[in-house]
Order: structure tokens, then C-alpha cells, then sequence
């Protein structure tokens, strides 16, 4: 492939961070065209895990100092809670952690900001499949009824309440209802939800999502069901997807997503839309 050069910060340093720092630095066919300028993160970053030439933020206010093409953030909710709106008058913005938007007020000012902005705002499909029918849907106006369900081990799963989920001997549902709802209480587990919601239009708080956990599995698992009126039809279209993510014990992120966020990433790069959309 070929590209023209272009410069990212990786805001977010962590298992998947390092993954997107090291995978474009290594792998020539990428490193060509994208460079990896900084990244930073919310801990101390160990110096041998740093790819050569690549800088480490001491505060995100230097982020400033970069010219950067894409600002991708893999950190934490409360970062683009913090740094959205700064992140986007600096630089196109992917944002990785898209359960920000549990908070009504930020996801519509944020989003409307990212429709009138000049920067481009991205929202990374993760470990959505099926994205593209759902964005279909929702540009029909067909779509009535979405609900998404997953499933993880419980050393997977963070929750903002405490709950003994390393004591569970039986699968175990978590929470049933709206999106909006679970991800306050799960922010580091519904992303694929949050994306599900927002690309199909239903929104959040239409969007019903169910977090079960099941002890001794080494993969998370993604449903999703929708159903959509059609025209001079008295059946309803339902489209189901289905997807089995292998993943390590206890991780938040599932082995395919890793791929997902570089694909998302290259898409970005290249999009010429305008405003918030989808990669």
C-alpha cells in the first residue's frame, strides 16, 4: 500500500496501545506511510516498550507540539470526557472509548461540535461486526428494535460497583436494559454496544444491552438482534450477527479487536467525509 505520510499520537499506552505503536512500527509495508509521533499514557510508561522515535508525552497540554494527522485515543472514557473537545480543535480525533457517551450532555454537544468542526471525528467500530448493515438500517429509517448482548469471563469485566465476580461458579447476567445505563456501570466493556447504538440511530437509551458473565470461558462473545419495518410487509426484518472473539484470561479487549482498531485507523487516514462517523 501505498501512503502519503502521516503522523499520530496514541493517547493510551496500555495492552492495546502499545499493539497500535508496535505493529505500525514494525511492519514495513505501514511504517512507510504512517508514523507513530507520541503517545502517552496515564501511568509511567516503561522505556523499553517504546518503538524507536517515537516521543512520550509528559502531559497531554504538549500534545500540541505535534503535528499530528490522527489523534487515536485507547485510554479511558474520562479522558475524552477531559480532552474531547481540546483533542478536536487540535487534530482529527478516533475515539476508542466511545462509552463516553453515556453522558447525555457530552455526547450531544460533543457530537454536534464534530459536525461543524473542521477536524474529523471518528468513532472506531472495536469489536462491532456488522456495522455497516446497521448504518444501512438506521439510513433507511427501517430500524425499530436493536438489542446486543455479551458475554465475557468475569475476570474480563470492570464494573464502577462492586461486585465479587471472581466467586461466581454459574454464567450470570449483570444487566438487562438500556445501553445508556450499562455503560456508566461497565465503561471498559460495552464499547461494541455504545457503536451498536449510535450507528443504528435508536441511540443509547432505545438500545437494549445485556452484560453476562460466564466463568472459565477464554473468549467474549457479541450478539446483536435487530428488526426493521418494512413497507407493505407485515413481517418484520430481523437481522442477527453473531461473533465468538478469542481472548487471554481476564482481558478487556478480545484477540480480533486488536486487527479491528488498526483496520479503523487506516480508514480514518484515508476518509475524505466530513463531521463524526464510523471506521
Amino acid at each position: 500500500m501505498n501512503y502519503k505520510v502521516k503522523n499520530i499520537g496514541i493517547i493510551g499506552y496500555g495492552k492495546l496501545g502499545q499493539f497500535l505503536a508496535n505493529y505500525f512500527c514494525t511492519h514495513p509495508e505501514y511504517s512507510k506511510g504512517i508514523n507513530v509521533s507520541c503517545v502517552w499514557n496515564r501511568s509511567p510508561i516503561i522505556p523499553e516498550k517504546i518503538p524507536a522515535g517515537v516521543s512520550v508525552l509528559s502531559d497531554l497540554e504538549s500534545i500540541r507540539d505535534f503535528d499530528l494527522d490522527l489523534i487515536v485515543e485507547v485510554a479511558h472514557p474520562d479522558i475524552m470526557t477531559e480532552w474531547g473537545f481540546k483533542f478536536l480543535s487540535i487534530s482529527n480525533v478516533l475515539i476508542g472509548s466511545p462509552t463516553v457517551f453515556c453522558d447525555k450532555n457530552f455526547e450531544n454537544e460533543f457530537i454536534a461540535s464534530a459536525h461543524k468542526h473542521s477536524n474529523k471525528t471518528f468513532c472506531s467500530k472495536g469489536a462491532l461486526s456488522g456495522i455497516f448493515d446497521l448504518m444501512m438500517l438506521s439510513d433507511q429509517k427501517v430500524l425499530q428494535n436493536l438489542s446486543i448482548q455479551m458475554k465475557k469471563s468475569p475476570e474480563s469485566i470492570k464494573l464502577t460497583q462492586a461486585l465479587n465476580l471472581n466467586e461466581m461458579d454459574r454464567e450470570v447476567s449483570l444487566f438487562k436494559g438500556p445501553v445508556r445505563e450499562l455503560a456508566k456501570i461497565a465503561p471498559n466493556n460495552v464499547n461494541t454496544m455504545v457503536v451498536a447504538a449510535l450507528a443504528s440511530g435508536l441511540g443509547l437509551d432505545r438500545t437494549h444491552g445485556e452484560l453476562i458473565a460466564v466463568p472459565h470461558i477464554s473468549y467474549h462473545e457479541v450478539s446483536w438482534k435487530a428488526e426493521a419495518k418494512i413497507k407493505d410487509s407485515s413481517i418484520p426484518f430481523i437481522l442477527e450477527n453473531r461473533k465468538v472473539n478469542p481472548s487471554k484470561q481476564g482481558a478487556v479487549t478480545g484477540t480480533f479487536t486488536y486487527m479491528s482498531f488498526i483496520d479503523s485507523i487506516l480508514r480514518a487516514l484515508k476518509s475524505r467525509d466530513i463531521g463524526f462517523q464510523f471506521c
